[in-house]
């Protein structure tokens, strides 16, 4: 069972040789293999070898002509636990560019349901120390995240959208009203380096900006999205609990989805063994070996020749597959949007589902006062019962009820917990004016020090009132 799959670019100046290293640091480290001894003594200048001792067994393979130089190491080992583990680490160099593949495969000797999945193997941490990630399409793989200016609309926009050539995903995080984000970027770039590219908002008025340039489908206030390569789709996630918890949550959803995509050709340890079959060959054919009847090697020939055939024509269609969904995905989401029976207008969200809520407030309003017996009666409750509230306006509304019927004055608590709900804060003389998330149109006056204790509560009814 596949457990693991990614692929990514190395600086044009790695070589070959040094993945070889890596690869035997990776086992020659490790305290589970009888191997480590053995694999020292084979001299770096050797790329092509096999050992093999107990319930241990590794293969390494190159290949090399004038256009490209691969190599293969292929790892196999059953645990304390009797899980068979069989790794595949591919890397091939052309055209002046460096690309690795690293495949696990896991399978249980024993009748279990869970087959364990490693969070971060072991031969990755191997691969990038020391040595700077290559161009993925226009962007440089890199352990940190990579933080967005406010000239950078146009980019982000072209992420969201799907436009740029990489191969890997980007998860791009939103900025909050007041500045922040809900998780340590710095700790999920390097939790995701070797797998996606993480890119940060600056502030929440890049986001309004951005909005406008993708149709408002970019994450916002606080929101993760995950996209894939050349739009073909995207995922949005929002924190709801422990921040190592999201953290695990978004890299389980990456690399889920990446054991669904296919490896390119280039780096897969079949294409390295064809390489090799197919070089045997031609040289069989070029000395003329007279051992091996000629009639043999054309038949061989002849059988990659069609299995290449063959792929070529797999891979034809599946591009064409590809370009097929992503027509269908658009079409839909025209036909979607003509279908709405009511389209967003200018103004932006102020948070998600503000729009849906609003108007299915509005409805409901309409439905009380309607006619028993009419069929605009009929209508609304039909709207009613098909359309339910996607926001979470109670809970801001509970919340800042909660903060102004205690109110007491701008303390650090007050202030502290205001912010966290994404209000701004101004003071001015004897009184605060806090900004619904930092829109200076929508903006409630609070006294610095409460009259009575129905001072907060009719400041909330007012906030309520502009707010909500």
């Amino acid at each position: 069972m596949l457990v693991y799959r990614t692929q990514f670019p190395l600086h044009d100046s790695s070589s070959i040789a040094e993945v070889l290293k890596s690869c035997k640091k990776w086992i020659s480290g490790s305290p589970h293999s009888a191997l480590k001894t053995k694999i020292k003594q084979i001299p770096d200048s050797e790329f092509a070898f096999t050992l093999s001792e107990h319930n241990e067994h590794l293969e390494a393979k190159v290949y090399q002509d004038n256009k490209e130089h691969i190599l293969g190491f292929k790892y196999y080992i059953v645990d304390t636990d009797q899980y068979e583990w069989t790794s595949y680490i591919v890397a091939n160099q052309s055209d002046g560019h460096l690309y690795i593949s690293i495949e696990i495969h896991c399978e249980a000797n024993i009748a279990t349901k869970d087959i364990p999945r490693p969070k971060s193997p072991h031969i990755l941490r191997h691969l990038l120390k020391g040595s700077s990630g290559g161009a993925d399409g226009p962007f440089n793989m890199s352990g940190r995240p990579k933080n967005l200016e406010s000239i950078d609309v146009e980019m982000a926009a072209k992420i969201i959208n799907g436009k740029f050539l990489n191969k890997m995903p980007i998860v791009y995080i939103s900025s909050t009203y007041a500045g922040r984000h809900v998780l340590n970027v710095n700790h999920l770039a390097q939790r995701m380096y070797g797998m996606a590219h993480v890119f940060v908002e600056p502030d929440v008025h890049f986001g309004n900006r951005l909005a406008l340039e993708t149709n408002s489908t970019n994450p916002r206030l606080g929101a993760v999205g995950i996209f894939w390569p050349r739009g073909y789709g995207h995922e949005i996630l929002r924190r709801d609990g422990d921040h190592d918890e999201f953290v695990g949550n978004i890299y389980d959803i990456v690399q889920t989805t990446l054991l669904m995509q296919r490896l390119d050709r280039e780096v897969t340890w079949s294409y390295l063994e064809h390489k090799i079959h197919a070089s045997t060959i031609a040289n069989l054919r070029l000395n003329q070996v007279t051992k091996v009847p000629d009639e043999f090697i054309e038949a061989i020939d002849k059988e990659l020749k069609s299995k290449d055939e063959l792929l070529a024509i797999a891979e034809e269609e599946i591009e064409h597959l590809k370009s097929k969904i992503q027509k269908l995905s658009t079409r839909q989401s025209k036909i979607t949007e003509t279908a709405t029976i009511i389209s967003k207008g200018d103004e932006t969200e102020l948070y998600e589902g503000e729009y849906n809520d609003f108007v299915i407030e509005l409805i409901k309003d309409k439905f009380e006062s309607s006619l028993i017996g009419t069929r605009s009666r009929d209508l609304l409750k039909s709207l009613i019962d098909a359309n339910k509230k996607v926001g979470n306006q109670e809970e801001l509304e509970l919340a800042l009820k909660q903060v102004l019927s205690n109110w007491d004055g701008l303390t650090s608590r007050s202030r502290r917990s205001l912010e966290d709900l994404e209000y701004m804060i101004i003071e001015d003389g004897k009184h605060v004016k806090i900004l619904f998330f930092g829109d200076s149109r929508y903006t409630a006056t609070l006294p610095k020090t409460p009259s009575d204790f129905r001072s907060g509560r009719n400041c909330f009814s007012d906030a309520r009132r502009v707010f909500f």
